[in-house]
């Protein structure tokens, strides 16, 4: 699994494709990585960091459909996505 611009440069250079995501909008394939060293000296706030984003998978699970609608305000105007408060977890 790889990045842009690594995958491009894979396939230029004789890799081959697998599977593209972009074919499977519903599914992701986020990714992430810490060296250990960053670990071992924050780990504490990686705890905190994973916790947050379980907690954001959470509430985006229970209310898949107005996450959805706020993600897309969102993008198109951030000053009505921070006024609208059903986009804001209660």
């Amino acid at each position: 699994m790889l990045p842009e611009p690594p995958v491009t440069l894979s396939l230029l250079q004789g890799g081959k494709l697998v599977l593209d995501d972009r074919t499977l909008p519903e599914v992701s394939f986020s990714t992430i990585t810490f060296r250990k060293e960053f670990i071992d000296q924050h780990a504490e706030g990686l705890r905190g960091f994973l916790a947050a984003i379980e907690e954001a998978v959470r509430l985006i699970n229970a209310d898949p459909a107005n996450t959805a609608t706020c993600w897309w305000s969102r993008k198109s105007s951030r000053r009505s996505w921070q006024a609208n408060s059903k986009c804001r977890p209660s």
